[in-house]
């Protein structure tokens, strides 16, 4: 795990060393060194900024807290509508006493480690702690030599520092605490600690504030280092907060913001303001025909040479294992929702071809994927730290930003501002994206290259005709994600601050669609679920046990580690009054101390 000592400790072991006397003692026992703004170079800023990055990976606890998993040994229908209609139930283990914890919406207490709300919490944090050195040393340095004598690349480093700071609480509050409605309703919703300051002291206390103070001080943030952002100095930019990577973080936070025409802004900054070139800049399909292994589709999915690819982050996380025939999955009617349905465009298919030649429902099991589907795109690699033991760690690739979901942001944001016509052409281009699967493929699902249109979407997509909430209507008839203005719908949008007409419901039903494919396995749809108010439930065992949570429920915030709350830090489900704010006495925990180390 990358951690930092707190400069002013290794200054002083420092010192402690030297005053001994002895040439062996006048020596750092390792390849730790002293940072100093009078002599900070542009390559220990790089170094610093290059281990600052997060390895910890939302994607499974955004996954099992959402709708997109279901309980295996709770009765569930068959995944394809083509089987025959009938309940069945499992009776699997779960791959850890957290899955069901998180499941059930309970306070995760049994585990700390990769996965965990935990590991989430320490590994943002220390990336924060990273990023608050990084900054206090470069202003330091400022001071000393002058604005104007502080050289290119210590500014494109403050500044990065800054944006990953931003993303860092972005992705905390976003687990921790409510989505953001508006100002006003936002200061009644605990939020988390937003960290600027490097800790000098063993013991600090800290304010989890309110979500609107913290989006408030992410949006300080990142305009702020967009000002003097440069990535030419990044030899690798696909892993860092690079200029594109950069302006896609804004329009996703703009968008869970409400600030829609800044959505729009950062999203042209990286797409155009016109259509977009499917085949430069969106995932192409077609090369996937070419690929017979695990490996390869991930490799693809995951490459920094993919045109979609905007930002990747390397994590440490057993994703790709848990659902793995266990107890919990993405399996039967869930997983009708996300991909195992018809589309305007994907003919008489109860499964996208997109899904199809990307690998997207591999199963573990051979009937009807009994135990559930899981994808390519999370593949991993196994480090063994004992191969005899086979003992070790899984990284997983998180491809954080691509130029796909960014479309569908885009489009949202155009929704919600009454561009029906320009969200149209961009959900447009996205599905011209998904049917980009090759010939010999779509001869063989009989596919055509069928252009999404705006009369499609309208009769598709109408709450109507095809709502999930038509209770008349069977499964075959029913469109999964299109939903009407109801409160079983997208009526709770009005209390998290977002205004949906009704002439805008079919299309956010087409994006609500499109969003649940291109962000599975991510642990996106958890925030969309937050955001946008959708009421949800959790089917619990053989007894069907309903855990329903509408938009107001206290659990659509990840409770916050135990560690922390037992230090004092408050709930994560505690309801904030303007009257009465939190006391400023609850402590972070923050990770232990560790070193930078240039080679």
């Amino acid at each position: 795990m990358k951690k930092i000592y707190n400069i002013c400790l290794i200054t002083c072991g420092l010192l402690l060393l030297t005053a001994c006397g002895d040439s062996f003692l006048d020596h750092t026992p390792d390849e730790r060194i002293e940072l100093k703004a009078e002599t900070l170079t542009d390559v220990q800023c790089i170094n610093m900024i290059n281990a600052s990055y997060p390895g910890a990976n939302y994607g499974w606890i955004g996954e099992l807290s959402s709708d997109n998993m279901i309980d295996n040994n709770a009765p569930h229908m068959p995944t394809s509508t083509n089987a025959e209609q009938k309940e069945t139930h499992l009776n699997l283990n779960s791959m850890d006493r957290f899955d069901d914890e998180l499941f059930e919406f309970e306070p995760c207490v049994s585990a700390k480690y990769q996965d965990t709300p935990f590991f989430i919490w320490e590994d943002e944090y220390s990336s924060i702690a990273m990023t608050n050195v990084i900054i206090d040393l470069i202003n330091e340095h400022e001071q000393l030599v002058g604005k104007e004598n502080l050289s290119t690349i210590k500014k494109a480093v403050r500044s990065e520092a800054k944006i990953l700071r931003a993303y860092c609480h972005y992705i905390l509050v976003n687990v921790f605490s409510q989505a953001y409605k508006d100002d006003n309703a936002s200061k009644n919703d605990i939020g988390i600690p937003y960290v600027t300051e490097v800790e000098t002291t063993v013991r600090v206390s800290y304010d989890r504030s309110n979500v609107a103070d913290v989006y408030a001080k992410i949006a300080k943030d990142l305009e702020e280092g967009l000002a003097e952002l440069n990535d030419t100095h990044m030899e690798k930019p696909k892993w860092h907060f690079n200029i594109a990577a950069a302006n896609a973080f804004a329009a996703r936070f703009y968008l869970s913001y409400h600030k829609y025409d800044k959505v729009i802004k950062h999203a042209n900054n990286v797409l155009g303001d016109g259509p977009v070139n499917v085949a430069n800049k969106l995932l192409n399909y077609e090369p996937f025909s070419d690929f017979a292994y695990a490996r390869d589709f991930a490799n693809y999915f995951q490459s920094p040479d993919n045109n979609n690819n905007l930002m990747l982050i390397s994590s440490l996380s057993y994703n790709f294992y848990h659902a793995i025939g266990y107890r919990y999955a993405m399996n039967g009617e869930a997983a009708r929702a996300v991909f195992f349905h018809p589309t305007p465009t994907s003919g008489t298919l109860i499964i996208h071809p997109a899904a199809v030649a990307s690998y997207q429902f591999a199963s573990y099991s051979s009937e009807d994927a009994d135990y559930g589907y899981y994808s390519f795109k999370i593949y991993y690699v196994f480090e063994y730290s004992d191969k005899v033991s086979g003992t070790g760690q899984a990284h997983q690739i998180r491809r954080e930003f691509t130029n796909s979901l960014l479309l569908l942001e885009r489009a949202e944001a155009k929704i919600l501002t009454g561009d029906y016509d320009g969200a149209v052409s961009d959900m447009a281009d996205y599905e011209a994206s998904r049917l980009s699967i090759g010939n010999s493929l779509k001869k063989a699902y009989d596919v055509e290259d069928t252009p999404l249109t705006k009369a499609m979407i309208l009769d598709w997509y109408d709450p109507v005709k095809h709502g999930i909430n038509n209770v008349s209507l069977s499964m075959r008839q029913k469109h999964e994600n299109t939903l009407d203005n109801s409160t079983e719908g997208w009526g709770n949008a009005k209390h998290m601050g977002i205004v949906i007409p009704d002439a805008a419901i079919p299309y956010m039903n087409c994006l609500n669609d499109m969003r649940r494919y291109e962000t599975m396995w991510e642990g996106l749809r958890f925030f969309d679920l937050k955001r946008w108010g959708i009421k949800y439930a959790h089917i619990v065992g053989p007894q069907s046990k309903k855990i329903e949570l509408d938009w107001d429920d206290a659990r659509r915030a990840v409770e916050a580690p135990l560690e922390a709350r037992t230090a004092g830090m408050a709930s994560s489900r505690t309801q904030l009054s303007t009257e009465a704010p939190i006391s400023g006495n609850a402590r972070v925990i923050m990770p232990e101390p560790s070193t930078f180390k240039m080679k």
